[in-house]
């Protein structure tokens, strides 16, 4: 900058290999303004300055300017050292994005193991209810459905953690129409009225090797994405097709060898996108969407999930005509998959054994107490993991096995179950959990725990697992 003797402080244009400091600065109408002033009365100013181009693209700056004076005293000109830190800045924000990511899964475990604790003692009633009233009683139809609500309710809070955190993939054959109708009826509340969402069924679709979850997080996630793009009205299909690929697909996020695939197809008739947009659009932390709206993560999340089921995406899209998703699963060779879990056996009843239960929540151990004693078992029960400890710590070999919960204050279920087993080696101990990250599950193998429950369980579920200690089956009809 420099100083006329009767104009104002003005730029001076100065051409290098970015844009011009003039079509930098004169779009700033403000903090520009600001900024000089400030020069001008104090002598230095420091600090950050968003410009943009002369094609619109925004520009941080990081700015320490110093008024220069001639040998009288007077303005002369200004030292503007202008930095620019644009993407230096994206980088701070994808940190604290991930930091908040992080402190979200802190988060979502606390509320899972209070809200897992909640469904466990409603299903345990429930299920009390339904061995106590005759099996063609009326209540029991409603007493299903309360159950089946509750059962939803726990995949419900596996599916935030699903998001939130890394856990271990449980990957079985599986038919994908079944899981993607159950997301589609769980999506189906939260859209909006004016989207018509259609359903499309090939025949013969091929069952893949996956998990469930996963395929649960991978509609919610592009069905969000094409609600915003229809901005709430417009139509979405969601189509399943068997593919064979005769050589290598063209245009996928990732090379697909020839072979049988099932296709899950996701189609909008939304905004669409440009080129340039299409070609980023599966990159983390990238996103079109005002702030606030979203977190760039979502596709990215999506694009995660599918490579590692070993599959790929083809994206097609046109400003103004939709966008379409075509995601590639590799088929498994097995003759059938279930749609649905078997009924379970009639649960083996205890013959004496007492159990050492462990759970801080008071609601839980009395259940739990009075379903083992109802089955057989005999039961020694504590909310403080380290009174469980002393107790066992002077009648050892009074105990059967050891049932504990594992997210319990001072003092977890992994650590009681560590103690436990230093005492006495050969115990069988089952540990009860919501959520176990894959660190905790490495450390229980390791400890050899013999089988890990997860929360929240119905009544059966603890007893099948004694009696699978104890080597008794479940007796079948």
């Amino acid at each position: 900058m420099e100083r006329g003797r009767s104009a104002p402080l003005r730029l001076v244009r100065r051409r290098g290999d970015g844009p011009e400091t003039t079509d930098l600065i004169y779009r700033d109408t403000g903090a520009f303004e600001e900024a000089r002033s400030h020069v001008l009365t104090e002598g230095t100013w420091a600090g950050e300055l968003t410009q943009f181009t002369k094609d619109g693209c925004e520009v941080a700056i990081e700015g320490s300017w110093t008024l220069m004076r001639d040998s009288q005293g007077r303005p002369q000109s200004i030292l503007a050292i202008n930095t620019d830190i644009t993407e230096k800045k994206k980088l701070r924000a994808q940190i604290a994005l991930a930091q908040r990511m992080e402190g979200l899964g802190t988060l979502a475990g606390g509320i899972a193991h209070d809200f897992n604790n909640i469904l466990t003692a409603v299903m345990g009633n429930i299920g009390l209810a339904q061995l106590c009233i005759p099996s063609d009683h009326n209540a029991q139809k409603n007493l299903a459905i309360a159950s089946s609500a509750c059962t939803r309710a726990g995949e419900l809070v596996q599916r935030i953690l699903t998001f939130s955190r890394c856990p271990e993939n449980q990957r079985i054959p599986l038919l994908l129409q079944p899981v993607v109708e159950e997301a589609l009826q769980l999506l189906r509340s939260t859209l909006p009225a004016m989207i018509d969402l259609r359903m499309s069924w090939a025949p013969d679709i091929p069952a893949i090797l996956a998990d469930a979850s996963q395929i649960h997080q991978i509609i919610m996630n592009l069905a969000t994405n094409a609600s915003h793009a229809m901005a709430d009205h417009g139509t979405l299909t969601v189509r399943l097709e068997p593919v064979s690929l005769d050589v290598p697909l063209a245009g996928a996020s990732a090379e697909l060898p020839p072979g049988r695939y099932a296709k899950l197809s996701v189609e909008d008739t939304g905004c669409g996108m440009n080129g340039s947009t299409l070609a980023h659009i599966l990159e983390p932390f990238f996103t079109t969407k005002a702030p606030g709206r979203g977190t760039g993560l979502g596709l990215a999340v999506v694009h995660g999930i599918v490579k590692d089921h070993g599959g790929a995406i083809v994206v097609t899209s046109r400003p103004g005509a939709g966008t379409k998703f075509e995601i590639y699963f590799p088929a498994v060779d097995i003759r059938t998959a279930a749609k649905t879990a078997l009924p379970l056996a009639e649960p083996p009843l205890g013959r004496g054994e007492r159990i050492l239960y462990v759970d801080d929540e008071a609601s839980i151990l009395a259940l739990s107490k009075h379903i083992l004693e109802g089955c057989g078992y005999r039961v020694a029960g504590f909310t403080d993991p380290l009174d469980a400890l002393r107790a066992f710590q002077t009648t050892p070999d009074e105990f059967d096995a050891v049932l504990t919960d594992f997210a319990m204050p001072q003092f977890s279920g992994l650590e009681l179950a560590e103690s436990i087993l230093r005492i006495r080696s050969t115990i069988p101990v089952v540990l009860m959990s919501g959520h176990l990250r894959p660190e905790d599950r490495q450390t229980a193998q390791r400890l050899g725990l013999r089988e890990i429950l997860r929360k929240p369980s119905s009544v059966g579920e603890m007893v099948y697992a004694l009696g699978r200690l104890f080597g008794r089956p479940a007796k079948n009809d």
